[in-house]
């Protein structure tokens, strides 16, 4: 698959990308956080996803890898692990480098995504609540509802999900929660 519009080009990410895609992925975190982030010392870079969780979603069964090229450079990047018998599909990682955020990219980018798998009606993805950014992103630029909050109240159904993620789902075509 490979589609050009706007000199953005979508595309398969390949396997020996997965270390770009990481650092590109762990400098766009850092960036959104330190750009929106009133506690500079909230950011736990022990938290970001280490080369083995990214491996283990690129190489898990039916995953979708694709990166977004502006004039050959990676500015974007997205892995996602679709369900098509149920329409379905969780958002595992979506990310703008740094240098490209707040230009309309991700919501371009996600735009091609849902365009390029019109078989996936609803999508789902889980955030942690101190990522504002990414939930600006979700909620207010890409339709996505906040539809449960992980704490001790209402445990997560694996423990690698710690408290105060969110769990954001967005249904396309009237389908409703």
């Amino acid at each position: 698959m490979s589609k050009q519009e706007n000199k953005l080009l979508i595309s398969y990410l390949e396997a020996e990308e997965l270390h770009e895609f990481r650092d590109n992925l762990y400098g766009a975190t850092r960036a959104a956080f330190q750009k929106y982030s009133d506690e500079d010392d909230d950011f736990d870079p022990e938290s970001l996803p280490d080369i083995e969780d990214i491996a283990g979603a690129f190489f898990y069964a039916d995953s979708v890898n694709l990166k977004l090229t502006l004039n050959d450079e990676m500015v974007a990047g997205a892995i996602f692990h679709p369900k098509y018998k149920q329409g379905f599909s969780d958002i595992i990682f979506l990310f703008v480098k740094a240098d490209h955020q707040g230009q309309g990219i991700a919501t371009r980018f996600l735009e091609m995504i849902e365009e390029s798998f019109p078989q996936i009606k609803a999508w789902s993805t889980l955030v942690y609540e101190k990522d504002t950014a990414l939930l600006n992103f979700y909620i207010n630029q890409a339709d996505f509802k906040g539809i449960t909050v992980y704490n001790s109240h209402n445990p997560a159904p694996v423990p690698q999900i710690k408290d105060g993620t969110i769990l954001l789902t967005k249904w396309n075509d009237g389908l409703e929660e």
